[in-house]
């Protein structure tokens, strides 16, 4: 079985960037599970407009947190993240075990295949499918790994090698 602690600060109500995520860290390390970070897993449109959410990760409290995991080597997974901000955080990935997801709805499909440009970033060992389910229609991402441009040996590597190396270390 996957065994990982997922946090996610806009519904759980804390800052990444706060001592007790770099205490958090800490443990993991200590027991050596991975860590997924979630971002809003609803459309943030659908949303009652007084739903306030006080710690909505930014790219900058993502870089802090990122860094600390780095720092204690603890294994991160970006779930749910947006393209735009996960292409951000690529760089600052690539020197520890940071993953990225293919959940997110900007990660189009065939016509633009994101998903070959999120490997670009993060390389085809750091992408990792994740389907959304039971919240989401779980082939749509599906759909845009398997008819993206990449090589059916990297949609191996992101449906089922990447997330055992990512949970199992």
């Amino acid at each position: 079985g996957f065994k990982g602690v997922v946090v996610s600060p806009s519904y759980h109500g804390f800052s990444l960037a706060s001592s007790w995520c770099k205490r958090l860290l800490t443990q993991l390390a200590d027991v050596g599970l991975p860590v997924v970070v979630v971002d809003l897993i609803e459309d943030e449109r659908g949303l009652h407009r007084a739903y306030r959410l006080r710690y909505r990760p930014t790219p900058r409290s993502l870089e802090v947190f990122l860094e600390a995991a780095i720092k204690s080597g603890v294994r991160v997974l970006l779930h749910n993240f947006s393209f735009e901000v996960l292409k951000s955080l690529a760089p600052l990935a690539k020197s520890g075990e940071v993953y990225a997801d293919v959940s997110h709805n900007t990660l189009y499909g065939p016509v633009y295949d994101r998903i070959g440009e999120l490997i670009e970033h993060f390389g085809s060992d750091r992408v990792v499918f994740c389907s959304g389910a039971p919240l989401r229609y779980p082939l749509i991402p599906l759909f845009k790994v398997l008819y993206s441009g990449v090589s059916d040996e990297v949609k191996r590597k992101v449906l089922r090698e990447n997330a055992l190396k990512f949970y199992n270390g």
